[in-house]
């Protein structure tokens, strides 16, 4: 028997849910390549899934010792709370040192899954989006360079929400035309927030990104689809690493206050 309660039901089925969800989107083994059912040749996993899988690996057995310590540090209570030869000063006293040592194992560990949950989405992320082509040079900064002019002088007699219309529609066409460079640098760099901030469009800089999201959802870039897919799954702010951090930054600290002051819930004699 443990102390129970709504927000440790919250917990569990959050991260629980979660974990199972991101578990089941990404490879558990560290191979970069992925058999197919029909035996075909195998395919090579885009790196970005890979980095995100590595990230994951040791998140659930991490989840698992949070939940033991947490069982642990329950039952501790109950069975304190049970020893009535103790003074209830003395019991108190045990069950906040024991809280107080589960606290600072279940802290760092949950620290560690909160960071590597962090890398796996923000591995995914970078994968879902347009790279840099290669070679990053003196010729590249001079293409961008002439890419930024040309945009500008296309922009330039626009207002409103026809700048940022006019921008999604060069980002589909570089998109539709495999322009690397440009795609790169309408959807991933920081240019485009820049652009509309200097000419004072801040609303329409902040709401970027989500026009950006849309725009390759419409017109996936092939070599970005299934990374693109597995994040806004990861992403997703009921089913995925968002809701399972909110787990652990709200739900975790007030179960483990919870068990250490159960006394309260009039278990007290």
């Amino acid at each position: 028997m443990k102390p129970h309660s709504p927000i440790y039901d919250a917990y569990r089925k959050l991260t629980r849910e979660a974990a199972d969800n991101i578990s089941q989107l990404l490879p558990r083994t560290a191979s970069s390549w992925l058999k197919q059912p029909d035996g075909g040749p195998a395919l090579k996993r885009p790196p970005a899934i890979e980095a995100a899988a590595k990230h994951w690996h040791g998140v659930p057995a991490k989840l698992d010792q949070i939940d033991t310590e947490l069982d642990t540090l329950g039952k501790y209570v109950v069975g304190t709370w049970s020893q009535t030869e103790l003074t209830q000063a003395a019991r108190l006293t045990r069950i906040q040192i024991r809280a107080a040592e589960s606290r600072v194992a279940i802290e760092g560990l949950r620290g560690q899954v909160l960071a590597s949950s962090r890398a796996a989405l923000a591995a995914l992320r970078d994968g879902a989006y347009p790279p840099r082509p290669e070679p990053q040079d003196a010729a590249q900064e001079a293409a961008l360079a002439g890419l930024k002019a040309d945009l500008q002088m296309v922009l330039a007699p626009l207002t409103g929400s026809q700048v940022p219309d006019r921008m999604v529609s060069r980002l589909e066409r570089a998109i539709g035309d495999s322009d690397a460079l440009a795609s790169w640098l309408l959807a991933s760099s920081r240019w485009p927030e820049d652009y509309l901030e200097s000419r004072g469009q801040l609303e329409y800089a902040k709401v970027w990104g989500e026009h950006v999201a849309s725009a390759l959802d419409r017109v996936t870039p092939p070599n970005l689809a299934e990374v693109r897919t597995v994040y806004k799954r990861a992403a997703n702010a009921r089913q995925g690493l968002p809701s399972f951090e909110v787990a652990l930054n709200n739900a975790l600290p007030q179960v483990i206050t919870l068990f250490a002051d159960w006394q309260m819930y009039g278990r007290t004699a």
